[in-house]
């Protein structure tokens, strides 16, 4: 049986995920969630959105202190497209 390794990207491999998933060797499957999308890139790679996303929603401050909700949706157009070019920001690859 083929075995496809996959690394499980969690808050603690933040400061190294983008290294970590570069230095790997193909095939290879990376689970991450939506906070490894504003600002990380790791290259060559085919993005598979599930197309849900969650959100910090601030309803208001109080002292100084926000109060906050978090709210689960599905992607609308215009979030995909963001997915889509974050996932494909390396100038050697082309999302499509």
């Amino acid at each position: 049986i083929n075995k496809i390794k996959f690394i499980i990207l969690s808050d603690s491999l933040k400061d190294y995920a983008t290294d970590i998933v570069r230095s790997l060797e193909p095939p290879l499957l990376v689970f991450a969630n939506r906070d490894y999308s504003v600002g990380f890139s790791f290259g060559d790679v085919n993005v598979i959105s599930t197309g849900i996303s969650q959100r910090t929603v601030i309803r208001e401050i109080k002292k100084d202190k926000f109060e906050e909700d978090k709210v689960s949706g599905i992607s609308d157009f215009a979030d995909l497209l963001q997915e889509r070019g974050r996932g494909a920001r390396d100038p050697q690859h082309n999302a499509i």
